[in-house]
């Protein structure tokens, strides 16, 4: 559907992309993670055609795209954006929205379209509302359904909700996401929030000061991260050296560094294969509990355990965790 092929975009002397290269198969949703600055917004951009880049080409549907500098109107067709302030017209109904959006078509299609819209939208309620009139979840299913109302073969999705209040981000998203795929359409959803990126997408692909620093399915790059970067960013890591790892894992291992995710560090019940360490923080986080804990010789590690457990400040405990369980870096560095 979308093929990327080491593309490059430099604003004077910043590199905002750099040689990046994407492949999305039809109806696939690639999550793009990275911090404020990676190039995120500007590969969407490029990706979009509202700008060209300096190298490399993009293909869709193994066209070549058109060359910016011959287009009357910057974008293309068959892909569409959705920022995080939505794109609706404030002046214009829900409804003037969608009809704008179909005004070369005929009058009898136009009713046709926005109807299908409004259900797969869940915006039948809604549709003689001003933008202004709508909560945050609706404002970005109207922006939805005014973004497919040409049927894009691509969509995609800018920070989409980044200004949704954390009670209400779960449901929106699920709903938004599933929308999309009841539609068939190919998406990438730029977030810096790994969660919304672990939850939605077929893939995922994390960058970094422009460049792609790894691409794969959720849980690949969740429990086999190519770099301390990449392990921190998509959740909470515990970074250890080699030292401490053969202290904690009672045998040698050989490299340099380790990723131990806090649900792989259980409570032992007995000597065999354990290590102490005292209870330094405890953290209620809802449905769980977030320990850090300290070690003989100060390194800081974090558990998750049930919220029913019982601990107490300074209290010393035995923990274990299976070599099987550690993930190993590429690179040490990004």
């Amino acid at each position: 559907m979308l093929r990327v092929e080491k593309i490059s975009k430099s604003y004077g002397s910043q590199e905002a992309v750099r040689q990046v290269s994407l492949d999305l198969k039809p109806g696939q949703i690639l999550g793009l993670l990275g911090e404020s600055g990676s190039g995120k917004s500007t590969l969407l951009r490029l990706i979009a055609g509202l700008e060209e880049p300096d190298q490399g080409h993009i293909f869709f549907r193994d066209q070549p795209f058109p060359s910016f500098s011959r287009q009357l109107i910057p974008g293309h067709p068959q892909i569409r954006m959705i920022h995080q302030d939505s794109s609706l017209l404030p002046r214009h109904r829900i409804y003037e929205n969608l009809h704008i959006e179909l005004r070369s078509y005929s009058e009898k299609y136009q009713k046709i379209r926005i109807k299908e819209l409004s259900e797969i939208c869940q915006l039948e309620n809604l549709l003689n509302r001003y933008p202004h009139e709508l909560s945050g979840g609706q404002k970005q299913r109207a922006a939805l359904a005014k973004a497919l109302a040409l049927e894009p073969a691509v969509l995609l999705l800018d920070e989409p909700f980044s200004h949704l209040d954390s009670h209400l981000k779960p449901q929106i998203r699920t709903e938004i996401m599933q929308i999309i795929r009841k539609n068939g359409t190919t998406a990438i959803l730029v977030s810096h929030d790994a969660h919304d990126a672990l939850a939605l997408s077929d893939r995922i692909a994390v960058m970094y000061q422009g460049e792609i620093l790894q691409e794969g399915s959720p849980q690949k790059i969740y429990t086999n991260p190519h770099n301390p970067y990449v392990a921190a960013f998509l959740g909470l890591a515990n970074l250890v050296n080699a030292s401490t790892l053969a202290r904690i894992c009672s045998k040698p291992l050989p490299h340099k560094q380790g990723c131990i995710r806090p649900e792989d560090i259980r409570i032992a019940h007995s000597q065999e294969d354990s290590f102490e360490a005292k209870v330094i923080q405890i953290q209620f986080m809802g449905h769980f509990l977030q320990i850090s804990v300290q070690l003989d010789q100060g390194e800081i590690l974090h558990f998750y355990a049930p919220k029913s457990d019982f601990f107490d400040l300074h209290q010393t405990i035995l923990l274990k965790i299976n070599p099987e369980d550690i993930y190993f870096f590429e690179s040490d560095h990004c």
